[in-house]
């Protein structure tokens, strides 16, 4: 990617932009010289890590994609040397966390978060529906089932972040869950499903192993090696503790209370533009490459932070 791109990839909530509105910039890229003409939501939607082409084109219809300073259609095909931009009606905000419960229909389109009651919320911020016992609602919304992917031999092939978007062992974004956990491709081919959860890392701040949907803890190869208890704790056959467990795509958030990054299914922290920038310690502390502690897991910040 040029350097001079910004990202912010939150398109939600768009609403048509009108003669007078004030709008901000969230996102620039300069297409490169030896690029091919393409459609303009194909070309953002490879490059925009959180945002489906559903999102995108959208926003296009809303006012917001624009080419050259002008609002353009989906349609638009991209020419190299075009300065592509994403306005918003609202300043980009540094400390934007990305919700974690985000509900999806059966073929895994956005239609809303749920909030602290329960309550199922819309772009509008009205409520729709509520959360069932077992994440389902009475509108066949379901909350985004998280964790590892395996295609049908086993094999793990990505993981899914907060937004329900998979991301293959390269954090490249190369399909979506749909509500009964099974992963479709761009192309809307089935390739996998959710079979492992979060990820347990051991007093070394090594990744152990992974949580299955029945709970046990296997290895890499598979192999059971224990089981989790609630309070976040995994053990191994013997009750030993083999470590504490973490949500994969869990939010990283700074010392100073500022979005960092998300924790990938190796233990590592990945920033919003894709980089390594450190790992997650056994104790939930986000640990820099200079190896000072400068942060922390979002969900660990109320029982378990410690230096």
């Amino acid at each position: 990617m040029p350097d001079d791109i910004a990202i912010d990839d939150d398109l939600d909530d768009v609403e048509p932009v009108g003669d007078e509105a004030q709008l901000y910039e969230h996102f620039r890229v300069v297409v490169d010289r030896g690029q091919e003409m393409m459609r303009v939501d194909k070309y953002l939607f490879d490059r925009l890590t959180n945002a489906s082409r559903n999102r995108i084109q959208k926003s296009a219809e809303a006012g917001f994609v624009m080419a050259n300073n002008k609002p353009v259609k989906s349609s638009y095909k991209v020419k190299p040397m075009d300065v592509i931009t994403i306005m918003m009606d609202r300043p980009r905000y540094e400390n934007e966390v990305i919700p974690e419960d985000i509900v999806i229909d059966i073929w895994g389109n956005y239609k809303g978060r749920v909030n602290s009651l329960g309550d199922v919320l819309d772009n509008k911020n009205e409520n729709i529906t509520a959360v069932l016992p077992g994440g389902s609602t009475d509108k066949n919304l379901s909350l985004v089932k998280h964790g590892s992917v395996i295609d049908f031999g086993g094999n793990v092939i990505g993981a899914v972040m907060p937004d329900g978007t998979v991301i293959d062992v390269n954090n490249v974004v190369f399909g979506r869950t749909l509500s009964d956990g099974s992963v479709i491709n761009q192309a809307g081919s089935l390739v996998g499903e959710i079979a492992e959860g979060d990820i347990v890392i051991d007093n070394a701040d090594k990744v152990a192993g992974y949580v299955d949907l029945a709970g046990n803890v296997v290895s890499r190869d598979r192999t059971v090696i224990g089981r989790s208890l609630s309070g976040g704790l995994a053990i191994d056959a013997n009750d030993n503790i083999l470590g504490r467990i973490y949500k994969i795509g869990a939010t990283i958030l700074g010392n100073d209370g500022k979005y960092m990054g998300r924790l990938a299914p190796d233990g590592s922290v990945i920033s919003k533009d894709g980089k390594n920038i450190g790992y997650i310690k056994n104790n939930g502390s986000f640990i820099d490459l200079d190896k000072k502690v400068s942060g922390y897991a979002l969900q660990e910040v109320a029982k378990n932070r410690r230096n």
